[in-house]
């Protein structure tokens, strides 16, 4: 969702075998991401009962089994939100509607 051209990156890095690092995928210190913002993952946050970062995280996470998002965080509670984006499975329109998002 922060930088343009990671899902075609991660699916590249998949197709030679490789994992693709997916490097503060929530925004840095220096480039915070408003997820509140961005109307498909407040949609989608809505409907799942769940934050926005565990949506973000979760739509990253299925870009493919090739994707590790490495996140940061100021706060240890929002580790564990971070931590429940791997339960989170979204739905083919619901990828669909990040993606072209993005």
């Amino acid at each position: 969702l922060v930088h343009q051209g990671t899902t075609s990156g991660a699916a590249l890095c998949n197709s030679l075998g490789l994992s693709f690092v997916a490097r503060s995928p929530l925004g840095s210190k220096s480039g915070v991401l408003s997820l509140d913002r961005i109307p498909g993952v407040r949609q989608i946050a809505r409907s799942h009962c769940v934050s926005t970062q565990r949506v973000a995280l979760a739509w990253a996470l299925a870009a493919g089994s090739n994707v590790i998002p490495v996140f940061g965080t100021t706060q240890p509670s929002t580790v564990f939100d971070s931590m429940a984006a791997t339960d989170l499975i979204l739905d083919a329109d619901e990828v669909e509607l990040l993606t072209a998002q993005k």
